[in-house]
Parts: structure tokens; sequence; C-alpha cells
């Protein structure tokens, strides 16, 4: 395009270029510059006021991310044993790398581990989640469902408590963003489709796993597990030696399934929105990068929204 109009809440402007203006909107804005731009699905479009230029079905569809949620630990790590101090920018990173500190060698990930529930486990599950597990990874034994990983620190709020992070590497996703309306203003049709509740229970093995290896350490936000039973949060003093599996209720689980789809987040792996494939199988843009029915409307370069399914730990 030679001009394209940018609006934000206090002005309006427009750019313009003798050649070409690119636009980087990434998987979440591209589908909507196509959409205000009257390509997509009719049906969207009409409803949005927006004319309609092109029928291309699959703008703002296949919406795919890695689920994420997190949990903080209390310890007794001092403030020079986590990331704290930098992310909280109590620091000076000048005087960081002038000093060659040893900080500067961390990523924060002290470690990360796999998960894959049992086979007993698995079956115990609801048939929902045991259909993708013998579709997708019984047989695979080297595709976790899960990612695990103990960050030296919190980011959102620097406490000196590690966060273990537990991702949804294989997410399955049917999800969507698009515009309800042409104003750049107007609220967005988004959803992220992450633990959909009629599609897939939350399986406690991976919060439990990682919650028996932290065991002596205080939990902060976490589930509200009542005080007594085996799942309950408690503080201890020290270490602790021959530790048991945690035994989860029916009940526990409920509350744990309703925490997680509380605080579920995204890990900003945002794809798929404007996937490469034939226009027969949804799909936006081709092998050449040009928009699919659009006569002369290509990519200037190829980005997460073309991706057309999800990546793994193990791809």
């Amino acid at each position: 395009m030679a001009s394209m109009s940018i609006r934000s809440y206090a002005f309006c402007s427009t750019i313009k270029a003798k050649k070409l203006v690119i636009i980087s909107a990434g998987a979440l804005g591209t589908p909507l510059v196509l959409e205000r731009s009257g390509v997509g699905n009719p049906e969207i479009l009409q409803k949005a006021d927006v004319e309609v230029v092109a029928e291309v079905l699959g703008v703002g569809g296949n919406y795919m991310d890695h689920p994420l949620l997190s949990y903080p630990y209390k310890t007794s790590l001092l403030p020079n044993e986590t990331v704290d101090a930098v992310n909280g920018g109590h620091v000076d990173i000048k005087h960081l790398i002038a000093t060659n500190a040893s900080i500067l060698s961390w990523n924060a990930i002290d470690v990360t581990s796999k998960v894959r529930p049992s086979d007993a486990k698995a079956a115990a599950l609801d048939p929902a989640f045991q259909t993708a597990w013998n579709k997708d990874f019984k047989n695979d034994l080297n595709r976790p469902v899960v990612i695990i990983s103990s960050l030296n620190g919190r980011p959102s709020r620097p406490s000196s408590r590690p966060v273990p992070v537990y991702v949804i590497v294989n997410p399955y996703s049917g999800a969507q963003i698009d515009i309800t309306g042409s104003d750049a203003r107007a609220p967005l049709d988004f959803q992220t489709d992450f633990f959909p509740m009629s599609r897939m229970s939350i399986p406690s093995s991976p919060y439990g796993h990682t919650k028996s290896s932290a065991r002596s350490c205080a939990v902060w936000t976490h589930p509200p597990f009542p005080a007594e039973p085996d799942a309950a949060c408690k503080e201890f003093d020290g270490p602790l030696n021959d530790v048991e599996d945690i035994m989860y209720t029916l009940k526990d689980d409920a509350i744990l399934d309703q925490w997680a789809r509380q605080r579920v987040g995204s890990t900003w792996h945002s794809m798929g929105t404007c996937k490469m494939a034939p226009q027969s199988e949804f799909g936006v843009v081709d092998a050449t990068l040009s928009v699919n029915g659009v006569k002369g409307l290509s990519r200037e370069y190829p980005s997460g929204d073309m991706i057309t399914f999800q990546l793994s730990a193990k791809e």
C-alpha cells in the first residue's frame, strides 16, 4: 500500500510513501488490519459495517498460543540469589556490565522439566483428554503435555519468591480474533479458547508435581484448598525428607480447575491467525505470501500469524 491511516484516542494521521508502507502487526494485529480493509469473512465484516472487498474466510481464525500458569513460592533465598533486583529496577545495569557481574550470565531458569501423565493417570481424566492423549501423545514418548520451569524470581512483582511456570506446550485451540466495528476503538471479539469448558479438563498432575518438589516453601496465590486436606498450602521451616505424592480429591480438582481458568495467561507465542494454506482450507496467504483472493496484496515478510500448526517443546 502507498498510504495508511493511524488512529489513536488522541489523534488521527496518515502515513504516505512513494513506494510502499509496510505494516508489521503480528498475529493479533494483522487480521484486524485486513478486516478493516474489507478482507475477511463477509458475515463478520457486514456486522462490523465494513464493505466487503474480498471473501477470505480464514482471516482471524486458527488463533494459537501456549497457555501459561504461574504461582510464586516463598523461600529463604537472599536478594543476591534471585533476579528480582534486576526486574524491579533496583540495580544499575550499566554498573553490572562495567563490573562484569555474574548475574549477567543468568537466564533465571534454574530447572526445566517436560511432563507426561502415566497411562493410569491419563485414563482417570475425562474422555476429551483421553482422545487427545491416545491420538497425539501416548505412543510418542518424547512428546510432553506440559513444561514446568522454575524462574529464579518473580517478574511481575519482584519479591525474592521463585515462580514455577506451567506451560501447556501442545494446546488444542480453535479460537479467533475479529473486529466488531470499523472504528479501531471498537471492542474486539477475541476468544483465546484456553481451557474450553466443554472440551477438556485441567489435569492436576503438573501442579501437584511442582508442589511436591517445592513443599518446603510456603505457597502464595495458589488454589484456595481447604486447610486440612493433603493439598492444603503449608509453610515449613526447613527441607522435608521422604515427601510423598499429594493425593487430590475430586473437590480439590474442582478448586484447581476453577483457579486455573481464572488465572491462565499467555506466553506471548500468538500465531496462526492468517495461516499459509489454500483458501479451501481457510488459508489467508499462499506460498508466495500473496493474500488469497486479493490481486496485488501480498506480505513482504513471513511472521507468526502465518504458522499453520502449533509448535511444541519437541518440534
